[in-house]
């Protein structure tokens, strides 16, 4: 007998119980594979105090109607049918912790449940104080830190945040943006800084599957300062004008104000109608934090003249 504990529990690992009352134990008429609750970390185990305090572990949802969630334990062909009742005392969260709602459960999932017999009941119902779904291995989550490697063929790469190493993994609908800029995957640079990628976060993993990632811009890239190129075009003689200029290895668009003062190399006033193709120009200005090819010039000096 157990009288002579002040706490009684039943631990139900994988008996077949005869004092459960017709149709809450059952035996199903076919042998059909059952998942394993194992599969996603949870174990199968049934607690029961005298107090009425009870813990189940690697309950399977079998159907949900509003917040009310019908799940069996299960061992070989033998299951336990329960019934959970949630209200809003019910905490909620994922497998490794993060707090969820009762509707983010689903059908299929493995859950346990911390809670009390319902009172009145001839049936196997709980009343959850405490619900875990251990399905719900992934958590929302947010990382900074340097991209310590790039793997360019399934669009991956390794961030080193001050804790721990995490892969990153993207897709199509993953967002990327350097300061204004919106970039792609394929402007990513090992050693570049990230400020922030979040996403789906497989904990026991360590692989994100990231939603966005924004990408630390160096200010100093927009400091006014000078360029000097090959002029490659002139969109027209009379201020304002465009003119296209090859420089430090790329192609800008140079945008030229009304205001801007025009120089020879030196130093003279010149009209632009004496700009050829091909001749060599400096320009002072800023590049455009929208805009990396674009520079806003205040003076051109043709070097050609």
């Amino acid at each position: 007998m157990f009288t002579t504990f002040q706490t009684r529990r039943i631990i139900i690992s994988s008996l077949i119980f005869s004092f459960f009352a017709v149709g809450t134990l059952a035996f199903s008429q076919v042998v059909t594979p059952t998942p394993d609750p194992r599969s996603v970390g949870s174990t199968l185990e049934l607690h029961i105090n005298d107090n009425g305090k009870i813990t189940i572990s690697g309950a399977q949802v079998m159907q949900k109607a509003g917040t009310t969630l019908y799940v069996r334990l299960t061992w070989g062909t033998t299951f336990m049918r329960w019934t959970i009742f949630t209200n809003a005392k019910t905490s909620f969260v994922r497998r490794f912790g993060g707090q969820i709602a009762a509707p983010d459960i689903s059908v299929g999932d493995f859950i346990s449940v911390e809670g009390d017999f319902l009172a009145g009941t001839d049936t196997l119902t709980i009343t959850a104080s405490k619900i875990k779904d251990w399905s719900l291995g992934n958590e929302p989550n947010s990382f900074s830190g340097t991209v310590s490697s790039i793997a360019t063929g399934n669009t991956t790469f390794v961030l080193q945040t001050a804790g721990a190493a995490v892969t990153v993994n993207t897709n199509s609908g993953t967002s990327f943006t350097k300061g204004l800029l919106t970039v792609s995957f394929h402007d990513l640079r090992a050693g570049d800084k990230i400020i922030r990628t979040a996403g789906s976060f497989d904990v026991a993993k360590s692989i994100l599957i990231a939603d966005s990632v924004e990408i630390y811009q160096d200010k100093s890239v927009f400091t006014a300062r000078n360029f000097e190129g090959t002029l490659k075009s002139l969109t027209a003689t009379m201020l304002p004008t465009e003119m296209r200029v090859t420089s430090e290895g790329k192609e800008y668009t140079v945008y030229v104000p009304a205001s801007a003062t025009i120089l020879t190399k030196a130093r003279n006033l010149v009209s632009l109608s004496r700009f050829i193709i091909g001749d060599t120009v400096r320009f002072y200005g800023s590049i455009r934090q929208n805009d990396l090819s674009a520079v806003d010039a205040i003076v051109v000096r043709n070097i050609s003249l």
